[in-house]
């Protein structure tokens, strides 16, 4: 009866695994970096440059300065494709194989490869078990032990800064301020021939919409309309929540009923949505704020959300604008003080949460939430002006 070793049944296993579950290496012909484009996802260029989509964590993993959220990346983002370590998706053949343990014992005198391989592999897990100390230490503290209580919640959090994108600057909102806006009205999606737009059906991404320009204003070819809904008022003079839902480019004013293209969507473009000239966006990638020393504060007055609980990505409205110095990329902290027990003690305010500034009114601003302590943020909260971009 033929002998079966340890070496050969590891072998085997290797060889009978599918060939995208072995360790992917990048191929020698893999460049050192993507620029991405639109449509690209993090699972289609694994599959482009590692022939696996399941290795996008890996991809992922080397682009934590450049990815926030594994799900979004955005156009123009420079993804790197090589590094020095090389994550598998799992163990490689070499790792599978026991390796000998050293050992003093000189092998046996007689006997097949197998025999001395197999004395080595029973006697090293013996020499690993008498050299490990045995851990004593109680499931449960003793009385009177202090026990250190960790953060309630936590996200992961680094300082590197990220500039603010095209997509979070035309998506986050921002509010009325009790001004009177010019906005026009997007009449529905046509079809490639229809002039008479209509219609009920909900435009999509690259659908072609019918616009009414307001009554004291006209658009020209080439403008990009920001499609919007008006939601609740927030007290204090701040006017209307606005909601992004898309752009869209105008393309014919040959008719009264302008003719446009949408070019970017955030959500449902219906018949009736309001329209309006879309602000400018400047692009500043690469700059990095600068941490001040003694910033603006201010008050969070309001969520675009009516979530109880916040987290990275919610969108906040703040009491301070452009008359007040506010610009897009500003690094904020949303700071609580509490009660102590003992009224001799000094409060620190606790930091429970960081924002950027992603749009700038004249009295308010828009921010994102980029990292999160406690998610229990009550509208009041006090902010800190922290950080700015030079410039």
């Amino acid at each position: 009866m033929p002998r079966v070793t340890a070496r050969t049944l590891a072998l085997a296993f290797a060889v009978a695994l599918p060939a995208p579950l072995l360790a992917q290496s990048p191929a020698a012909d893999v460049p050192e970096t993507h620029t991405v484009k639109q449509g690209d996802t993090l699972w289609g260029v694994s599959r482009q440059y590692f022939g696996d989509p399941l290795q996008w964590p890996r991809l992922y993993q080397m682009n934590t300065a450049v990815v926030e959220d594994p799900h979004w990346i955005y156009p123009g983002e420079v993804l790197r494709l090589r590094s020095d370590v090389a994550m598998t998706s799992v163990p490689s053949q070499a790792d599978m194989v026991p390796t000998p343990a050293a050992t003093d014992t000189p092998p046996p005198a007689s006997g097949d490869t197998a025999s001395r391989e197999a004395a080595q592999m029973v006697e090293a897990p013996a020499a690993e078990v008498a050299s490990t100390p045995v851990d004593t230490t109680p499931i449960f503290p003793r009385q009177g032990q202090m026990v250190a209580e960790a953060p309630i919640m936590r996200a992961e959090f680094t300082d590197s800064y990220r500039a603010v994108t095209r997509a979070e600057f035309f998506q986050a909102g921002f509010l009325t301020e009790g001004r009177s806006w010019p906005f026009g009205s997007l009449l529905g999606a046509i079809a490639p021939q229809q002039v008479d737009a209509r219609g009920s059906r909900a435009a999509m991404l690259f659908s072609q919409v019918g616009i009414r320009p307001p009554a004291a204003g006209a658009y020209q070819i080439g403008d990009t309309l920001l499609a919007v809904d008006l939601e609740r008022g927030i007290s204090g003079g701040f006017g209307q929540v606005v909601i992004p839902s898309g752009l869209i480019r105008v393309t014919d004013v040959s008719r009264p009923e302008l003719v446009g293209i949408v070019i970017g969507q955030y959500g449902a473009i219906g018949p009736n949505t309001q329209v309006l000239i879309a602000e400018k966006y400047t692009d500043r990638r690469g700059v990095r704020a600068q941490p001040l020393a003694d910033g603006t504060e201010g008050t969070l007055i309001a969520f675009r959300s009516r979530d109880v609980l916040r987290g990275i990505g919610d969108i906040v409205f703040i009491d301070k604008g452009r008359n007040e110095g506010m610009k897009v990329g500003d690094v904020l902290e949303a700071r609580r003080t509490t009660s102590p027990r003992d009224p001799g003690a000094t409060v620190v305010p606790e930091v429970v949460a960081r924002l950027q500034v992603v749009h700038v009114g004249e009295k308010s601003a828009t921010a994102r939430v980029s990292w999160v302590q406690y998610p229990d943020i009550p509208i009041g909260t006090r902010w800190k002006l922290v950080a700015r971009l030079p410039g």
